[in-house]
């Protein structure tokens, strides 16, 4: 309907509620059909039903408008698996990987940025969310030491298959190694897991880029050099811009896809 009446050349679509990362929950009864059920966004207004990733996409593509950037104005949606669903649906997706606040913001910023002529889209982007971040400390008296866990990535969309090629190598050879492979290799890889950096205490989310890191190192023997550069690459390649929170910088608590 906003496309029919107030057509554009460029399309962002905002989804703002309750989120709560990748939750295997359902809500609506086309979920129940589907391979992904995966709960979305927690609706307060209607018995705290979810809104499932299969009920966006599907809404995404039937409105046959192809959107430049989908902005996760929710907590905890930065999670590689949205990454995926979301593709091919658009170019960019903005979300969090930690929890958000529920006021503030900085869109007077996105909409100064879409409006320059001849406009960069990435570029207005990554002054948007970076304002976005900064807006929600503006508040505070003493941001390093307040304990305060917000962030936002910007992510293309375009490279996200090339990761998802090396991811599944990266795997294979995990799995490969774990089942097949000598005591000191499984100790190994039980190490790093039992280390790995979670996003949240009661939530099975975990930072993937430190996590694959530390695998790599020491699995030197299965990971070689070249390979632990393209994968660096790769994953790089699909962060346009990332920003956090002054007290996850000063204390070292930034973290990529969960």
């Amino acid at each position: 309907v906003v496309a029919k009446k107030c057509p554009a050349k460029k399309y962002m679509l905002i989804v703002a509620a309750h989120g709560g990362g990748y939750i295997p929950l359902t809500d609506l009864p086309e979920a129940a059909t589907t391979r992904t059920n995966r709960g979305l966004l927690i609706d307060d207004g209607h018995n705290r039903k979810l809104l499932t990733v299969h009920s966006l996409s599907s809404g995404i593509k039937n409105a046959n408008v192809r959107l430049q950037t989908v902005y996760m104005l929710a907590c905890m949606m930065n999670n590689m698996e949205y990454q995926f669903e979301l593709k091919d649906l658009c170019d960019y997706v903005i979300a969090s990987t930690y929890s958000m606040p529920g006021k503030g913001g900085a869109l007077n910023v996105l909409v100064e940025q879409l409006s320059q002529p001849n406009v960069d889209i990435e570029h207005a982007l990554d002054e948007y969310i970076k304002a976005d971040v900064k807006s929600w400390e503006t508040d505070m008296e003493n941001p390093e030491s307040s304990v305060f866990y917000t962030d936002l990535t910007l992510t293309r969309t375009a490279n996200i298959d090339k990761l998802g090629t090396m991811m599944r190598q990266f795997v294979d050879r995990l799995c490969e190694t774990y089942t097949n492979g000598t005591e000191a290799q499984k100790q190994a890889i039980d190490s790093c897991t039992a280390r790995a950096v979670k996003v949240q205490e009661n939530y099975p989310y975990y930072d993937v880029a430190k996590y694959m890191s530390s695998i790599m190192s020491a699995l030197p023997e299965v990971y070689d050099v070249s390979f632990c550069h393209q994968m660096e690459e790769t994953f790089n390649s699909c962060i346009a811009a990332q920003y956090y929170s002054t007290y996850l910088t000063v204390h070292h608590y930034m973290v990529d896809y969960s």
